[in-house]
């Protein structure tokens, strides 16, 4: 059953980059230190959309920050 829902869509890292504001390489830097969640489907890695916002929400704890609303 596909879904429809933009949460579930899958993200390449120049996306997850754009997303987060930072650079492709620091995005392949954290996947390498296992710091973000990720998927890897063959040799391409791929992120959900909602893991990766309830990852950031992780950071925002961890750091005292509040997160912004969307």
């Amino acid at each position: 059953m596909a879904s429809n829902r933009v949460e579930d869509r899958l993200l390449t890292v120049a996306d997850v980059a754009e997303y987060l504001g930072l650079s492709v390489g620091t995005v392949y830097n954290k996947v390498s230190r296992g710091e973000i969640p990720h998927v890897k489907i063959g040799r391409t890695l791929r992120f959900r959309r909602s893991e990766i916002d309830s990852w950031l929400d992780r950071q925002a704890s961890a750091s005292g920050a509040q997160a912004m609303p969307a």
